[in-house]
């Protein structure tokens, strides 16, 4: 009898009976072994690689075609048979399951070893990002010293992909990587481990010094104590101390030529304007735009993507293989695509959820999907600062609703140019000044920004002299740079029958596009995004 109409299937499992399994209930939730039973014509199946244990509960499952809990030691042979089966719903629910178990890591460090082993071999099985996306999103902020002291003690074994994901979840506290590493080459007698030259060139040695130089030093004691030094290692040495007294140096220095503040409007604009008729409508379009080096900015990209969506809505399968490609295409070394920050893709998806079109859900979906995949995304490298006018911050007064109007017209946005005015952005010390917890400085930590008018447009500049934040009750720090930012305005909407209100960032040129309901826009505040990835412990791509 052929299988296609055998009423049971045989699975050889191991150490146990074979199970009897309805083949019709592998073959509704299973494309592969609808292909096994019904084209190849197999009536024996062999899954002995897995536990008995879970293979009984996956043919459960495809029964009652809910999961509810997993047990921790089943779910990574659960969510392998679910992909390696193509059974959708089975694989989205072990995937939302591991994503609820990253969310309850913070205190617990069994789970914090748990759900990190899962997101690694999700990533070096299938190489999907999204799940140490998330550890690296959500943890990274957070002191995981405990983890590290404990997970470090075979690193010398790890591959170096795992030591470039542990850098990440490492934050701003690089010192806190260093504990077992520095007490490996007390232990060593003539060679600097592979994995040691690798994880300290990838360290922000610069960063480690501003915040612990006594950590720094042990460092560079512990190197300079390993008593048979090869010239090699002698060598590397003395190249890590010069490169590191150099970056120290650098940073020390402000620069002075630059105050003018990047405008991330003209940024989208200025692309527009140099591409006119040839931007790019399809997935497909944007991925050629990428190889042939025309763009190679996340952020361009992301704006790309909506746009091409909203106008040519993909499928779920050209979705998935766009962003195969995108991940690819930032490995090769000649493309180089510049991150995108999590919290302008967390922007985008609440301003697009407020759009009326139906496309949207597509869109969303692939920006969340981009938002989780480490590669193309930056976490915690960009703080947003809200601006205030400075005669309201030093009234202590609510941010004034702003009364510049946008107007749409043929997918322009046309704005009155506002008056002169100062603003002023305050931070806590610690989210852009290394190795400082509690400044003792009069006032609060700070900046002040004017704008400029010129040539018919309004531009924002950094204030840098003493005189411009004498009696404001910001302290300046000297610290940073014009060139670190890039402003934009939040614009509030409101449609013909003036009920709907909606916040959307300014440099949606094609904001006419994306809310064609709304036919006036105002700015409701100023934001700066400063870039503070020279204070993350996985030293900075391009020094």
């Amino acid at each position: 009898m052929s299988s296609s109409t055998t009423n049971t299937v045989i699975i050889k499992i191991k150490d146990k009976s074979p199970l009897c399994v309805d083949s019709t209930r592998l073959i509704e939730n299973s494309s592969v072994f609808k292909r096994l039973i019904c084209e190849l014509n197999q009536t024996e199946i062999e899954l002995t690689d897995f536990e008995p244990e879970t293979v009984e509960l996956f043919f459960t499952l495809l029964s009652d075609k809910t999961l509810s809990e997993i047990e921790k030691k089943q779910f990574r042979e659960l969510h392998k048979l679910a992909v390696s089966f193509n059974v959708c719903w089975l694989k989205t629910s072990c995937r939302d399951w591991l994503e609820g178990e990253i969310n309850k890591a913070q205190t617990d460090l069994e789970q914090f070893n748990f759900v990190f082993e899962e997101s690694m071999f999700i990533l070096d099985t299938w190489r999907v990002q999204k799940f140490v996306g998330m550890m690296i999103s959500k943890y990274s902020t957070q002191d995981n010293g405990v983890f590290y002291k404990n997970y470090m003690s075979n690193f010398n074994k790890m591959e170096e992909s795992k030591l470039e994901v542990l850098l990440m979840l490492a934050g701003r506290n690089p010192a806190q990587l260093l504990t077992v590493p520095i007490e490996k080459l007390n232990n060593r007698r003539c060679v600097i481990s592979k994995k040691t030259r690798f994880l300290l060139e990838k360290m922000n040695l610069a960063l480690l010094y501003e915040q612990t130089p006594d950590e720094h030093l042990k460092l560079f004691e512990g190197l300079k104590e390993i008593p048979e030094l090869s010239r090699d290692d002698l060598k590397f040495t003395l190249d890590l101390m010069i490169k590191s007294a150099k970056e120290v140096l650098q940073r020390a220095e402000v620069s002075t030529k630059v105050s003018q503040i990047t405008s991330k409007g003209n940024k989208w604009a200025s692309f527009f304007l140099d591409f006119g008729q040839s931007i790019p409508d399809t997935l497909d379009e944007i991925t050629n735009f990428i190889s042939e080096r025309k763009i190679n900015d996340m952020e361009l990209i992301t704006l790309l993507l909506i746009r091409a969506c909203l106008r040519n809505p993909p499928t779920e399968d050209m979705s998935e293989n766009y962003l195969m490609n995108l991940v690819n295409l930032s490995k090769y070394k000649g493309c180089s695509l510049r991150k995108v920050s999590a919290d302008d893709i967390d922007l985008l998806v609440e301003s697009l959820k407020s759009s009326s079109l139906p496309e949207k859900s597509q869109c969303i979906s692939l920006l969340k999907e981009i938002r989780d995949t480490f590669s193309l995304t930056s976490y915690n490298e960009k703080i947003r600062l809200r601006g205030k006018r400075l005669w309201d911050w030093k009234n202590q007064s609510s941010v004034q609703e702003y009364q510049s109007t946008f107007t749409i017209l043929r997918r322009q946005l046309i704005l009155s140019i506002d008056e002169c005015y100062r603003y002023a952005f305050v931070f806590k010390p610690e989210q852009v000044i290394p190795g400082v917890r509690n400044c003792e400085k009069a006032g609060r930590c700070g900046f002040i920004v004017e704008t400029q008018n010129s040539s018919g447009a309004s531009k924002l500049e950094l204030c840098t002299t003493a005189e411009k934040y004498q009696d404001s009750g910001i302290h300046h720090h000297g610290i940073h740079s014009a060139e670190k930012m890039e402003s934009f305005f939040i614009l509030e909407g409101t449609s013909s029958d003036g009920t709907q209100r909606r916040a959307v960032p300014s440099w949606w040129a094609y904001g006419g596009e994306w809310f064609p309901d709304i036919d006036h826009w105002r700015r409701r505040e100023v934001v700066i995004t400063y870039d503070t990835s020279d204070f993350l412990a996985r030293r900075p791509i391009n020094v």
